[in-house]
């Protein structure tokens, strides 16, 4: 299939039936698109990106007439057609000589829903049109965000020569690690990119994309070759296994998923369920997470063995865990901030680093970074005070309108207050600002804030955008005082792991009466990073651990 799809002249790609919803759908990005391509060719895609989608103001800046709420469900509604999630279609877009684009008889501008859907990502408007359609943010991949990775792939692909450097870029950070397996390099990139994709074949989340590494590097007898003697579980465990041992980084532990998004349940603990449409910890750019894969060495060659499923490697044992929060949706979006403001109780005024609690809570939260930047700016954190001050608004508001929780929240209101003005993050006056405003506004749980609310909105969004790459993980503590970030399923008692050299640690999880353990995942520790860990962590030393 990459032969024909690399040696046709053109290759026709047919989205469905179009109906009403596809035509409004169509017309929406046709529109906009223009639009947005121009802005960001004279360089104005940021001022862009802090209005709200429903501000009249975005309208008048770009020069458009508004567009209605249906039109919005409708470009939600026509990202959810099928071709869009296939692994398949990877492949039948990237190695197109020239790609035409049909939705029934209407042929649609590729380039135009492309640049829509960077806008939809980056101003995390997809997010909230998920929301306002009734859908689960985390459920699947934002409306226009697939398309738009394919594209960047294909770019990706017809720029010759660059592949092989856009592998070690992207996959496994090998600047310094001499000689890579390209093809396993570029296949894990790939497996990780096309990870929240779908076949109705489950082993084709592996076999489907193996054709572009083919059509880059050519045939090699030895690499991983499509078998379907092998049931979904076999080909997941060997895929793994050959990038363990091809590869001079450990960095396909990093593709494990937590064990609720599991689909194959008696896969071995260190295994990803490639299967299961999850979407990891980017791992892409500069680094921006510093996991399992970022500089991890095997300690002495041929150390990562794979021996009847169970794997072996050599690693320290830095800390165990002793208190795991809510999923961080609950943290952040559902006003329980007195759970985060008594983790933040738990914790030392002084963090190791000689950071302040407060400091160190508002970096773990955003994994202390942003889509540009790592350690994340002091901004983020100013956008974090700007975040408490309307969590405590809101709190306060709904406390005093008469509600048969009403208690709660005013509860809440005074936990978040007290905390944040001992940490110096808050000051009554910012509070009540917010409440007189927010108080004049609001006309039911559920309304639109008014434009002078939505002015205290747009200074919390840098923490809030950071914040959302980590959401459905949970804050841990371990009984050394380190805060982090952790899979969803970690419990107290899991204990914290690196691999010699490392900048970050894993979760594993100690099996009873054995010397066996499980992997639960990568983890975020705040303080332990630029590979001291050493200097941070009273360590034990390297031991081998075996995982099952």
């Amino acid at each position: 299939m990459s032969d024909i799809y690399s040696k046709a002249k053109s290759v026709i790609v047919w989205l469905g039936k179009e109906d009403e919803s596809a035509k409004r759908a169509l017309r929406f990005q046709h529109s906009l698109g223009p639009v947005l391509k121009r802005i960001q060719e004279e360089g104005k895609w940021q001022s862009l990106l802090h209005f709200s989608f429903d501000h009249i103001d975005f309208y008048r800046s770009v020069g458009i007439e508004p567009f209605h709420h249906v039109d919005w469900i409708a470009y939600v509604e026509f990202h959810k057609r099928t071709w869009f999630h296939r692994t398949w279609i990877v492949q039948e877009v990237a190695l197109a000589q020239k790609l035409v684009v049909l939705c029934g008889g209407t042929k649609c501008d590729w380039e135009s829903m492309t640049v829509v859907g960077e806008f939809m990502k980056d101003s995390r408007w997809a997010n909230i049109l998920l929301v306002r359609s009734g859908q689960n943010p985390g459920a699947r991949v934002n409306p226009g965000e697939r398309q738009l990775s394919i594209s960047r792939l294909a770019q990706r692909f017809q720029s010759q020569g660059s592949h092989a450097e856009d592998a070690r870029l992207h996959c496994v950070y090998v600047c310094d690690a001499g000689n890579v397996n390209e093809r396993g390099a570029y296949l894990e990139w790939m497996l990780h990119v096309t990870r929240p994709s779908s076949a109705s074949d489950p082993r084709d989340k592996v076999y489907g994309v193996l054709g572009l590494i083919t059509s880059l590097f050519g045939y090699d007898r030895n690499f991983i070759h499509a078998d379907y003697n092998k049931s979904a579980a076999e080909v997941c465990t060997s895929t793994t296994a050959f990038l363990l041992g091809n590869l001079p980084l450990a960095s396909a532990l990093s593709l494990v998923e937590d064990a609720e998004n599991r689909n194959i349940q008696d896969l071995p603990s260190w295994v990803p369920d490639l299967t299961a449409q999850h979407r990891a910890m980017n791992r892409t750019g500069h680094g921006r997470y510093w996991d399992a894969g970022s500089t991890i060495r095997h300690s002495t060659p041929g150390k990562c063995q794979v021996d009847s499923n169970v794997l072996h490697l050599c690693g320290v044992k830095c800390d165990t865990v002793s208190l795991v929060s809510s999923p961080t949706d609950n943290l952040l979006q559902d006003l329980h901030g007195s759970e985060l403001m008594g983790v933040m109780r738990k914790m030392a005024p002084t963090c190791c680093n000689g950071q302040s609690r407060s400091e160190a809570t508002w970096r773990t939260l955003v994994g202390d970074c942003t889509e540009t930047h790592y350690p994340a700016p002091s901004d983020v954190g100013t956008s974090f005070h700007h975040w408490l001050c309307n969590q405590a608004a809101n709190a306060f508001v709904l406390g005093r309108r008469g509600r048969t929780d009403s208690a709660k929240f005013l509860a809440l209101h005074d936990s978040l207050k007290d905390m944040a003005e001992s940490e110096g993050l808050l000051a009554a006056t910012e509070i009540d600002r917010r409440v007189a405003v927010l108080e004049s506004t609001l006309v039911n749980d559920s309304a639109f804030f008014s434009q002078e609310y939505l002015r205290f909105d747009v200074r919390a969004k840098p923490f809030w955008d950071a914040a959302s790459c980590f959401l459905r993980k949970r804050l841990f503590l371990t009984k050394s005082g380190f805060l982090g970030i952790c899979p969803p399923s970690t419990q107290p008692g899991d204990s914290v792991w690196v691999l010699p050299n490392a900048k970050i640690p894993f979760m594993l999880r100690p099996l009873a009466d054995t010397t066996d353990h499980k992997l639960v995942g990568e983890v975020y520790l705040h303080g332990c990073m630029n590979g001291e860990v050493g200097s941070v962590f009273s360590i034990e030393p390297i031991q081998d651990i075996t995982i099952t």
